[in-house]
């Protein structure tokens, strides 16, 4: 109650828009035609009896007291005469800042969010007059003449003028930006071109007999212009949005007509989307090739958008779209185009070609699916170029190079890996990687992620692009089926996918769930150009995580092969890039394969490996087959895989150490705790055999 008490004085006071609601004549005892408010009298009874203004309940009107910002407002909103539905939705929109930031403001919430949503005022103006006092109720702080202005100004919907004099003896004093506006409310009559004694006095307060000429100025001024603003309504589409004098103007064609038109675009333009939703202006680009209805008043070249409906999406933002086809009649170039969303459309187009770097590319040979970028003017392409990482989803196979054939494996839309085989010329190929270096076509090329470029006569490759450059080094943290969690190098966590298939250690998988992957294993990740993951191997950058493998050597192919490795077998020539260490020394090929035949051809070692590949290969001879006597401490029995399985707790020398074993590889069946054994040891000390001692 206390709250409408306070409304219903402010009401009496000043500014509360109502309807008339009597026939009486309004007077004030205090209106005198001698005092030196008399020129404002009649502004003030104009109003009062339209039942725009009132008095105080003592029958005065105090002509020569001041104006509040709150009251301004309010009595700008007469003017404005927005819908309910607008201020509504005003209101919606900014209450919670209101009731936040502006604790003040007990009356007229409405009217301040209508003001802030027009533009009439800002966050800025209102945080401002906040931290001055000059929202409170019985504020002694009032509005100044500049402040009250260009709200005025703005509510009025005015536009800055370009050309104009100020013929105030103070003109300086009003702040630059702020004069065009000014300006234009002396076209206006709201403000006398000679201010106050030739002085504009920005920051002056306003009095009650000021703020009635420039509120009735208002009211007829914008009565009469509203009577001259005939509304017309075109429909038609984008072509074009322009910046002209600081002036936005949306260029469109209309319906039926071969010809272009535009309207200005300014602040108090409705613009909604195809669903209702408000557009900025700064977002007018996304909507080129849109379908709309405008809603305009004047005429060419002075039409101004009063309300623009859009009624599709935009089809001529700049951006990627896929080639499909390309045509020439009546000397003009069309480009048949798909965008993200798949919608087919034709377009014309300046020129004939795409750009590829330095080079053209004629739009005539090039191949269906090439993805472009392309920037649009007045709905033409204005640019093509080739877009480079965005077309196709190939993997390298194989090249045979003496049939001239690349074999590219790419998944269907099943998630199905399909092979195909392209023919291409080796003299006339184009090989290179993503950042533009060429290289050999080659087979140790094999997984990486390819783009290929086909020609559109013979359908062979004539360019195929790899992209190589995105390995990176990694620690595992933990993962699930298709999510790989990681650390860098700095312990920063990345958390990355997996493609549909991808390689792990040289063999394909779906699920990360099917890959011996073990927390704080080091692992080389590769992606695709999704940073996707690819392929995945398990390394060793600091040799912790070497792998015990069975190493053997021929002397047929004078070779080694490495047996028993989760990443698969291998053979190793002389000529190969491997580091060999024989006893902790530095040795070569030719030392480790003499090593091995002398021990019978085969010997246990170790290998590390980098991308897949073996690294360095650790033979140590010392304690090779070494064997000592042991205690059992413990048995534990179990099935695995339905195998029988016996894990066994030994000590050796000192050490307790475990040793599990397969049924088929205890050659002493009758083992219990407390037995004497004898153990075989590899060079590392771990347990290999168990024998009856």
């Amino acid at each position: 109650m206390l709250k409408n008490k306070k409304i219903l004085v402010l009401l009496l006071c000043l500014v509360m828009l109502a309807q008339a609601s009597g026939v009486m004549a309004v007077s004030f005892t205090d209106l005198s035609k001698t005092e030196n408010t008399a020129w404002a009298n009649d502004y003030i009874l104009d109003l009062a009896n339209k039942g725009i203004i009132n008095g105080y309940p003592d029958g005065t009107y105090r002509p020569n007291g001041n104006v509040t910002t709150l009251e301004t407002i309010s009595l700008l909103h007469g003017i404005m005469a927005p819908d309910p539905s607008d201020v509504n939705a005003a209101l919606a929109k900014h209450k919670a800042y209101i009731n936040t930031t502006l604790p003040d403001i007990s009356w007229g919430e409405e009217r301040v969010a209508y003001a802030l949503e027009r533009g009439v005022v800002t966050k800025t103006d209102l945080e401002k007059a906040h931290k001055n006092g000059m929202l409170k109720d019985g504020t002694k702080v009032y509005a100044s003449r500049i402040t009250v202005s260009m709200m005025m100004a703005r509510a009025l919907g005015l536009k800055e003028k370009t050309i104009y004099t100020l013929t105030y003896k103070d003109y300086k004093a009003i702040p630059e930006n702020f004069r065009p506006l000014i300006a234009a409310l002396i076209d206006t009559g709201v403000l006398h071109k000679d201010g106050v004694d030739g002085y504009f006095l920005p920051e002056q307060n306003v009095t009650r007999a000021q703020i009635a000429k420039m509120v009735k100025v208002s009211y007829d001024w914008k009565a009469k212009n509203d009577l001259m603003e005939e509304r017309k309504t075109e429909s038609g589409q984008v072509f074009e949005v322009l910046t002209i004098n600081k002036a936005t103007k949306l260029v469109y064609s209309t319906k039926n007509s071969t010809t272009n038109t535009s309207v200005e675009v300014d602040k108090n333009t409705k613009i909604t989307d195809k669903n209702g939703k408000a557009v900025a202006i700064k977002d007018l680009e996304k909507f080129k090739g849109a379908d709309l209805t405008v809603v305009y008043t004047g005429k060419l070249p002075d039409k101004l958008a009063k309300e623009i409906k859009f009624t599709s999406d935009g089809s001529f933002v700049d951006g990627i779209f896929t080639f499909v086809s390309f045509r020439k009649a009546n000397n003009k170039n069309y480009l048949t185009i798909k965008d993200s969303k798949g919608r087919e459309m034709e377009v014309q187009s300046v020129y004939d070609y795409a750009k590829e770097g330095n080079n053209e590319r004629n739009f005539a040979f090039m191949s269906r699916g090439t993805e472009l970028e392309i920037k649009f003017t007045l709905n033409l392409v204005k640019e093509a170029t080739i877009a480079k990482e965005k077309s196709g989803e190939y993997t390298f196979k194989y090249v045979d190079n003496r049939k001239e054939i690349i074999t590219l494996a790419k998944t269907n839309k099943y998630g199905r890996i399909e092979e195909e085989d392209f023919s291409y010329d080796p003299l006339r190929v184009i090989v290179e990687d993503q950042n533009g270096n060429r290289l050999n076509l080659t087979n140790s090329l094999i997984n990486y992620s390819v783009d290929v470029r086909l020609d559109g006569f013979f359908n062979r490759v004539e360019k195929i692009v790899f992209y190589l450059n995105k390995d990176a080094q990694y620690t595992v943290d933990r993962f699930s089926a298709t999510d790989l969690i990681v650390k860098d190098s700095y312990d920063k966590i990345h958390q990355f996918k997996t493609a549909s298939r991808f390689n792990f250690n040289g063999r394909e998988y779906i699920s990360l769930n099917d890959v011996n992957l073990r927390y704080n294993d080091k692992v080389d990740l590769r992606f695709d150009r999704y940073d996707r993951i690819v392929e995945i191997f398990t390394a060793d950058y600091i040799d912790r995580n070497r792998e015990i493998v069975t190493i053997t050597s021929h002397t047929f192919d004078n070779s080694l092969s490495i047996n028993k490795s989760s990443y698969g077998s291998f053979v190793l020539e002389k000529n190969d890039s491997v580091d060999y260490y024989i006893n902790g020394r530095k040795a070569d090929f030719n030392d480790a394969f003499t090593t091995i035949s002398r021990n019978n051809y085969a010997i246990n070692g170790e290998v590390s490996f980098v991308y897949g590949k073996v690294k360095s290969i650790y033979i140590d001879t010392n304690d090779y087959n070494v064997t000592k006597l042991g205690e059992i401490l413990a048995i534990a029995k179990g099935y695995y895989s339905n195998d029988y399985t016996s894990t066994l707790l030994i000590k050796v020398n000192g050490e307790n150490k475990a040793f599990e074993m397969s049924n088929y590889e205890v050659e002493y069946n009758n083992l219990k705790e407390g037995k004497t054994v004898r153990v075989e040891l590899d060079y590392r000390g771990n347990i290999t055999k168990i024998y009856k001692y």
